[in-house]
């Protein structure tokens, strides 16, 4: 009898490997790695968002929405295939405060961490809150 509790237990964990595998070969499948952001959601200048920055507020880079990334972690962020175009959700959240903000985006690396640090996409033009 415990020949056969120890082989369902044995089952079970074959069958959820097997489930487990086939859910990443899957999901593997919807990123896209292009380096082209030209599809990325975008969002509308937000007056609100603007004056709620406290007057005097020193941004890292005057007029560029800088934020920390580990790009290591796909979907939440990581390389595209030209391996300096940081793609995923955090890039993605990171750009739509950007929008917001009328600012444009500046990734670098976090601190403490190793990698590489990308520069934001050429189709990023910098401007400043008007």
């Amino acid at each position: 009898m415990a020949f056969f509790d120890g082989a369902k237990y044995v089952l079970a964990g074959v069958v959820t490997a097997v489930a487990m595998s086939c859910a990443t070969a899957g999901a593997a499948e919807k990123f896209n790695l292009s380096p082209d952001t030209s599809n990325r959601i975008r969002a509308e200048k937000d007056e609100a968002a603007i004056k709620a920055i406290t007057p005097g507020f020193k941004f890292v880079n005057p007029g560029k929405f800088t934020v920390a990334i580990n790009a290591w972690d796909p979907p939440i962020a990581t390389y595209a295939t030209d391996a300096k175009t940081v793609v995923g959700a955090d890039p993605d959240i990171a750009q739509l405060l950007a929008d917001s903000l009328v600012c444009s985006s500046n990734w670098c690396r976090s601190p403490g961490k190793t990698g590489r640090s990308a520069s934001p996409p050429a189709n990023m033009m910098p401007s400043s809150p008007t």
